[in-house]
């Protein structure tokens, strides 16, 4: 429900600021555009730097404890490095041309995300919860504001610069607005995630 009312706060602040929008997405784009590469390289150190090992408690020796802290945090590593690997190859052993390697991105996110998911879905037979639809909702105004604020710095963000999704984005600007808490985590997420559909829409 934060999420959907996240949205319907983006969806306004589209409507009220629209003729002024396309411009602007021009503007700072002719800015951001010679600092792509770097603005990325930031995000992603940002992101390693700021992951830490996690003791669950549950060793009984140092090493095992140590195993236990670093194991998440190592294969969260080699993930980064994979998914490198791999993009660099979807990008420069395509057999379209290197301009247009960007359409080779679909088939990849539907094989690794969609297509898992839903069978995963199907062979866990999991049961949907019964659903309740709110009539209210439990946010107080400071939340909502600086989930805006973030959510709406995250959506710019996103939208400008090449490679960065709202996920990574929010991260990054919910630490420059000092949000905390879920609610406002959830109303950023749906503020950001519609202004980074409709932004790369409009660039």
């Amino acid at each position: 429900m934060l999420g959907a009312l996240g949205s319907l706060i983006a969806i306004f602040i589209i409507t009220l600021f629209f003729p002024l929008i396309p411009s602007f997405f021009a503007t700072v784009r002719l800015l951001v555009q010679p600092h792509g590469y770097w603005l990325v390289g930031m995000v992603m150190f940002f992101i390693l730097m700021t992951e830490w090992p996690k003791d669950h408690g549950v060793g009984k020796t140092g090493w095992q404890k140590f195993w236990d802290g670093w194991v998440q945090l190592l294969m969260g590593y080699f993930t980064f490095i994979v998914a490198g690997i791999l993009g660099m190859f979807v990008f420069y052993r395509t057999i379209v041309p290197v301009e247009n390697a960007f359409q080779s991105l679909m088939p990849l996110f539907v094989g690794l995300f969609a297509v898992p998911s839903q069978i995963m879905t199907f062979m866990t037979k999991v049961k949907v919860p019964k659903q309740h639809i709110c009539e209210s909702v439990e946010s107080a105004p400071h939340d909502v504001m600086r989930g805006t604020a973030s959510g709406f710095l995250a959506g710019l963000f996103a939208a400008l610069v090449p490679g960065m999704t709202p996920g990574p984005a929010l991260l990054c600007t919910g630490h420059l607005t000092v949000t905390s808490g879920e609610r406002q985590f959830l109303i950023g997420g749906g503020v950001g995630r519609v202004l980074y559909y409709v932004g790369a829409l409009m660039l």
